[in-house]
């Protein structure tokens, strides 16, 4: 058999095993809405998808093994946003930060962000950007190897030296500064598998040994039962970039603080008071709200299991009510609200370095 012959035959074999493993595909219907088939589920049924149909392409198809994060030696994740904008973000969760990456010949890769529908591409003054349309050469880039991390060079301006880069304020770097890539943590990738879920969902444990929880009637307290289903959390994330909200999967409800240091369950999502920010302390993490930023105010629980008031969590910053570590919960039996195409549920997946301090705050 000839040796082009051959490479035709093994190309052919791969594909008809990608077809037939594990692949998600991106239908468009007559009503503009995508819609997620994935053939791995035991009904192989359809479910709607909250994404749009990008550019002029109708049917997007890739596998679960190429969904990816590309993490630099920043500690940032590179995101790509519905709106073009590219950049790096520090919450491993953030869906944005989900990518595709597919090949399209030797050594060259195209980076799709799953959620927005845009492929990784580079202007002609070295800019990154989200790009619609993947039948753009911009679109596509030489994946290289620099010890044991990758670089993505530009195949357009690959002549010019232009790499993809993320500088340590999480904007990302212009390609022309990146000619001489020797040394520049900036450029420096290595891949990691997403979250099984864009939202994860996990409890938080503060050190007098409580959970919080959420309950229906918007009571929210803490919990020494691990199995109590209103202590299983959803972390949503939000603008301003590295907020998210809090959302009590069982009550349906969202943590949220009132202008007096109140908490409690709130319905409304986009109530101000719903927004918190995650630091580092050492070990654990403390949960700032945003609203009451400039005052301090933490959630926190007290030893006696009550939630504390906003008021009395800003001074000392180290109190033990306000330091929480994580922990991922069991399988909850409530519908998780998905929209995502990650098909079936998998066992989550330990790669998030817990350690990594948030470099923002």
């Amino acid at each position: 058999m000839p040796c082009g012959d051959l490479c035709d035959w093994l190309l052919d074999l791969v594909f008809k095993y990608e077809q037939e493993n594990t692949m998600v595909d991106f239908i468009a219907s007559d009503d503009g809405e995508v819609r997620i088939r994935d053939g791995n589920s035991p009904n192989d049924k359809m479910r709607d998808s909250p994404r749009r149909t990008r550019g002029n392409v109708d049917h997007v198809p890739y596998t679960r093994n190429q969904l990816k994060q590309l993490y630099n030696r920043h500690g940032f994740n590179l995101a790509i946003f519905r709106n073009g904008r590219v950049r790096g973000v520090l919450e491993a969760f953030n869906p944005n930060a989900v990518v595709a990456v597919m090949s399209v010949a030797m050594g060259e890769v195209q980076i799709l962000g799953v959620e927005s529908g845009n492929y990784l591409a580079m202007t002609e003054d070295g800019k990154l950007f989200g790009e619609p349309d993947p039948t753009q050469t911009s679109t596509v880039f030489y994946v290289q190897t620099h010890a044991s991390y990758l670089t993505y060079l530009s195949k357009k301006y690959s002549h010019m030296g232009w790499h993809v880069g993320i500088k340590k304020n999480g904007e990302v770097k212009n390609g022309k500064m990146t000619l001489h890539p020797w040394g520049q943590r900036a450029i420096l990738f290595s891949l990691r598998k997403p979250f099984v879920e864009h939202h994860p969902v996990r409890l938080i444990k503060n050190r007098h040994g409580f959970y919080l929880a959420i309950f229906k009637d918007g009571t929210v307290k803490g919990t020494k039962d691990e199995n109590d289903p209103h202590s299983v959390l959803e972390f949503t994330s939000s603008d301003p970039p590295g907020a998210f909200r809090i959302h009590g999967v069982e009550a349906d409800l969202y943590v949220a603080m009132d202008e007096k240091g109140r908490v409690y369950g709130e319905k409304n999502r986009q109530h101000e008071g719903t927004l918190f920010q995650e630091h580092a302390q050492g070990v654990y993490f403390v949960y700032l709200n945003v609203h009451s930023a400039h005052l301090g105010w933490h959630l926190g629980i007290k030893k006696s299991g009550k939630v504390k008031n906003g008021k009395k969590t800003w001074n000392p910053s180290s109190q033990k009510a306000i330091q929480f570590s994580h922990k991922f919960s069991f399988q909850t039996t409530r519908p998780i609200d998905q929209g995502f195409p990650f098909g079936e549920k998998i066992p989550p997946l330990a790669f998030i370095d817990e350690d990594v301090v948030d470099r923002d705050h």
